[in-house]
Parts: structure tokens; sequence; C-alpha cells
């Protein structure tokens, strides 16, 4: 076993770019890319259930149990989220050998990639993953609370969902169903009232094929860093309803600069006040309804026209006109992706 385990290593070495350690069970590095490591001796953590386990920048397994101990410990140092696929990655090398391959171990692989092509058929079936025409990935961001809580939530308002802990302020919920935003912000609901943490979701795209799964997952995970970049008013974001969002994103900021320049001169005198950008976010919500709007700001609908007679009036965007409408919402969005305040 001893030699299979060192060969093994020697072969994650060549193919993995960040720095790795092999361990024995009293905590003496006996192998690295690093050879100035070898010999020095560590204090490892204590794993007991064969998963990784994660100290400060260090991510640690442990391979080739004998009689229940830990005989050699792996340790690869990085935590972002290319080192921590990578670290799955090796996870799996050795679970392959020992035939323990289990569902969450290839799920968490399939979401970053790295083993996207590291998987057979009998692999899917054995971990219980069937062939399935569309798959939904959602990211739920849970700043301030336990992942068991979290996933005790999801699971009492999800049926045949998957629970997968990304870090400890994400997880990941995959589903063979749509899961649709109603359910999410009975989710997200939950989790502010029992919970009383300030969550927020984002859906991907749908896919087809477990190897597909990191395109979900990258979908998702994009839709969440752009709707927070850009102040969405929303709790959930979804990728497939967010084109306009990554258009503006994706023009180059000069070109944002010149739009801006010509057609946002008036326009930076109304950022500032809160109240007129907000009723001017809650028309576009309710597709330039006034009725809807005026009861959703709680104020009379003659108070609601004259805010917006007075948006017409200092920017010359008449908000009830959908050409204007489009203007006015994308010279919002470049400004929050721009710094024109102090111009």
């Amino acid at each position: 076993m001893d030699s299979e385990i060192r060969q093994r290593f020697a072969e994650i070495q060549k193919n993995i770019k960040w720095p790795v350690y092999l361990f024995d069970y009293q905590g003496t590095c006996i192998d690295a890319n690093n050879h100035e490591k070898i010999g020095e001796k560590v204090d490892v953590p204590d794993i007991t259930n064969g998963d990784i386990v994660k100290t400060g920048t260090f991510q640690w397994i442990s391979v080739g149990s004998r009689m229940g101990v830990n005989t050699y410990y792996i340790a690869l140092f990085g935590s972002d989220e290319a080192a921590v696929g990578a670290m799955h990655l090796i996870h799996i090398m050795f679970k392959e050998e020992d035939k323990e391959l289990d569902k969450n171990t290839i799920l968490r692989a399939l979401l970053f990639e790295n083993g996207k092509d590291s998987f057979t058929e009998e692999d899917y079936e054995q971990a219980g993953l069937s062939n399935l025409d569309a798959l939904n990935v959602v990211i739920i961001d849970y700043k301030g609370a336990q992942f068991n809580q979290v996933k005790v939530v999801c699971e009492n308002i999800l049926d045949q969902v998957d629970v997968i802990e990304v870090d400890r302020n994400h997880l990941v919920l995959i589903s063979s169903s749509p899961l649709e935003k109603e359910i999410l912000d009975a989710i997200i609901s939950e989790m502010n009232t029992e919970l009383l943490i300030p969550a927020k979701a984002s859906v991907g795209k749908t896919v087809s094929g477990w190897n597909q799964l990191h395109k979900a997952y990258s979908s998702a995970k994009s839709a969440f860093i752009l709707g927070n970049k850009l102040g969405v008013e929303s709790k959930v974001f979804q990728y497939d309803q967010m084109m306009i969002y990554h258009l503006i994103n994706e023009v180059s900021e000069k070109a944002r600069d010149t739009y801006f320049d010509d057609y946002g001169l008036v326009f930076k005198e109304l950022i500032h006040d809160e109240e007129l950008i907000q009723t001017a976010i809650r028309f576009f919500e309710n597709d330039l309804n006034i009725t809807e709007t005026s009861r959703q700001l709680y104020v009379h609908r003659n108070t609601l026209i004259y805010r917006l007679n007075k948006i017409e009036k200092q920017t010359g965007l008449d908000l009830r006109s959908f050409d204007d409408a489009i203007q006015f919402y994308m010279l919002m969005l470049i400004w929050r992706l721009g710094d024109y305040s102090e111009e």
C-alpha cells in the first residue's frame, strides 16, 4: 500500500499546480513538490470521516487507513475555488482506488469542473446519479448561519434536491426539477425570519447531463456577482432574466464613459435623490404600471404621478414612455458600474 500511495502522489504532483505535501501518520512530511519541506513535522488535523478538512489556507485528506487508523495525509496549499476543485479531484483519485465514490464527492468535482471528464457511466450509476434531461443549479448565500441550519430549511421546502456545501457562506442546490422563483423566495423568507440572516439566491441556466453541471454553476455565480454589483433590487437573481445586465457589463469602460457623458449629465443630479430613484425602480419592477407601483410604495396615485413628472423635469425622460424608461434604466446601470458621483 505504501508504494501505491507514493506512486499516486507522484502522479498528483505532475498534474497539480498548487503545492502538495504527503505526511505520514506522525505528521512528518515525506514527499512534496517543494523538497525543502520534506522532513518537517506538523500537527495534522483530526480527520475522522474521510472527508476534506480545511485549516487556514490548507486543505487535508487522509489516505491509506489501516484498522481505522489514518496512515497518510495529503495537504494542498490553496483555498480559492480552483484549489478547492483540485483537492476534490485528488480526493476522488484515492476514493476511486478504494471503490468508495459517493454522490456528494462526484457532485463537488463536477461543480468545479475539475472532474467533468473523470467519471464513467458506471461511476454515476454507482453513486445513484441517473441520466437526466435537465439539471438546475441554485447558489444560496447565507452569511451568518451554519450550513446544517440552512440545509434543513432547504430540505423542508424542496423535495428531491441535493444540497452541497461550497464554503462557509454558500451552498448549492441541484435539482432535476425547475427551482421556481416563488419557491426560492419562500426559502429566503424562511432564512430571514427563522435564522435572522439576509440570504440571497442565484439561479443558473438549465443544462443537460452531469458533465454540464459546471456551466450551470458558473452561470448562477455570474448572475450572483453581477446582480450584487449592479444593485439589482431582488433577493433571487435569475441568469436567464439578466441579459440586459450582462450586455451592459460587457460594454467597455471607455464606451460606458462616453455614453454617460453624452446622455447622463442630468441623471447625475437625480442619482442622489433616493426617493425618486426608488420610485423609478419600483415603477420598472411593476412594468410601468402606475396603480400597482403606488400600491407597493404606499403612496397615492397622484403622488406617484408627481414624482414621475419631477423625474421628467430633471432628466427630460418620461418613464411612462417605454423608450425613455429603457434609456433611464441603462443610465442607472452604467452609473452603478462606474464612478461618476464626483465628476
